[in-house]
């Protein structure tokens, strides 16, 4: 990934960033009420300055929602939604 950020200065930084993710594996949770489909996997990141970072990942499909952590797989231990009736436009 290439950013470009503009401060408050007007100076711009540049940057690049290569991830590389890591699919761990596949499989149902338990999430409250509700048993969802979750995909386990771990992501590296590093930028030209040098910098590296290490996510641990899981992501719901069914809510296209993701929860990542630094130190260990994120535990997800309720969710809630709210579904809202659609109603054709006349």
């Amino acid at each position: 990934m290439h950013s470009v950020t503009t401060n408050g200065d007007d100076t711009t930084e540049e940057r690049t960033s290569t991830t590389s993710y890591k699919f761990k594996s596949e499989g149902a949770a338990a999430v409250g009420s509700c048993v969802l489909q979750a995909i386990h996997g771990e992501s590296d990141t590093t930028n030209d300055a040098g910098r590296r970072s290490h996510r641990f990942q899981l992501y719901f499909p069914e809510l296209m929602i993701i929860a990542t952590a630094a130190d260990a797989e994120p535990i997800v231990d309720s969710l809630s939604t709210v579904f809202s009736e659609i109603k054709p436009v006349n």
